[in-house]
């Protein structure tokens, strides 16, 4: 029964550190560059109320 136990230990340990290796081993982010206009329209006028 020990031997099980300790296996299942050595096997979670394992998936642990498979997980935080593949988070740290990940590529850089960079967000995509957006076009944004240099000046937004103007919306209605309406007065709504």
């Amino acid at each position: 029964m020990r031997g099980r136990t300790a296996l299942a230990r050595s096997a979670a340990y394992f998936v642990i550190a498979s997980l935080l290796a593949g988070c740290v081993s990940g590529p850089d982010h960079t967000p995509p560059e957006m076009p944004l206009p240099a000046k937004f329209g103007e919306g209605s006028t309406k007065n709504i109320g």
